[in-house]
């Protein structure tokens, strides 16, 4: 008697991590949209970001933690390099980070 394949149980933990999986293709996704449309250039400084993006020169404004809503909004996303992304993650941005943070929430509403 030929056995049937085991049919596969998917779990809430499994369906979870499929939509962060997209969640991160489609975040990529506007990364490159983003690199393709924009200059290489850190917005805050202005140093030449190179030929090839990272992950890590696409800041956004708002954080995404906070609001999740505008994680994917091509407006609350801010081109810098390592060390303005670094200095804005630890709560000291360039005056240009600032300005694009309190800009953004004022065409948001917020």
């Amino acid at each position: 008697m030929k056995k049937k394949p085991l049919r596969r149980i998917s779990t809430k933990k499994q369906a979870e991590n499929k939509v962060q999986r997209q969640d991160r293709y489609d975040m990529l996704a506007l990364f490159m949209r983003i690199w393709k449309d924009r200059g290489h250039y850190c917005a805050s400084c202005g140093t030449y970001l190179g030929k090839e993006a990272r992950t890590y020169m696409f800041d956004h404004l708002l954080e995404k933690s906070k609001y999740p809503a505008l994680m994917m909004d091509e407006d609350n996303i801010f081109l810098c390099c390592w060390e303005c992304h670094s200095k804005k993650t630890n709560g000291h941005p360039t005056k240009p980070h600032q300005d694009a943070v309190l800009t953004y929430k004022q065409n948001i509403g917020l």
